[in-house]
C-alpha cells in the first residue's frame, strides 16, 4: 500500500513539473513567444523531430521527443489558453502610418 502511494506521489509531481513545458519554454525573456507559441512548438517537434536546433534536445532520440512533446501538447494547449491574455497585449498589432491625405 505505502509502496503505491510513493509512485502515485512521484507521477502526480512529475505530471505537474512537465505541465506546459512546450509553453514555458517559449516563455521565456528576451524572445517574443507569440500566440499559442508553446502548441506551435510541441506540433513542430511532433512534425520533425530531426530537426531540432537545440543541443540538448538534439541528443534524446527522435521517438522519445516525439512521445514527450504528445503528451506536453494538451497541456501546452490549456498553459497557452491561460496565457492568450497576456500574449494578445503583448502582440498588439502595431498601428500603421496612414499616408497624409493633404499632401
Amino acid at each position: 500500500m505505502r509502496q503505491s502511494w510513493k509512485l502515485s506521489f512521484s507521477l502526480s509531481i512529475a505530471f505537474v513539473a512537465c505541465f506546459g513545458c512546450g509553453s514555458l519554454g517559449t516563455h521565456i525573456p528576451g524572445k517574443a513567444p507569440g500566440i499559442y507559441a508553446g502548441v506551435r512548438a510541441d506540433a513542430g517537434l511532433i512534425a520533425h523531430p530531426n530537426n531540432v536546433g537545440d543541443a540538448v534536445v538534439g541528443s534524446i532520440p527522435p521517438a522519445l521527443v516525439v512521445t514527450c512533446c504528445v503528451i506536453d501538447l494538451p497541456l501546452s494547449l490549456a498553459l497557452d489558453t491561460a496565457l492568450l491574455p497576456i500574449d494578445l497585449t503583448y502582440h498588439k498589432p502595431k498601428k500603421e502610418a496612414s499616408p497624409d491625405p493633404d499632401k
